[in-house]
């Protein structure tokens, strides 16, 4: 894929901006972009990215499951309401 690399990081900075602004669905968003660092690792051969690709992929499935589980258990995700 062509524009693979502008995708890839065109997801994984909504992700950052979504989770900055304390929204579960950011850390979904950066699980889903994994998805698409696994297709580039692929197609450019850096084979070496794997072990933080899991690692990863792991981390942010947890969190965006945590973080849902705290919403919709009414508490809040925020830190402080300044």
């Amino acid at each position: 894929m062509v524009y693979l690399d502008w995708i890839t990081g065109f997801i994984t900075l909504v992700g950052v901006y979504f989770t900055g602004k304390k929204r579960w669905f950011g850390q979904a968003i950066q699980f889903i972009s994994q998805i698409f660092w696994a297709g580039l690792i692929v197609q450019r051969r850096l084979w070496g990215l794997i072990p933080l690709e899991l690692t990863l992929f792991y981390l942010y499935a947890r969190n965006a499951w945590r973080w849902y589980r705290d919403e919709i258990n009414g508490r809040s995700v925020r830190l402080s309401s300044v």
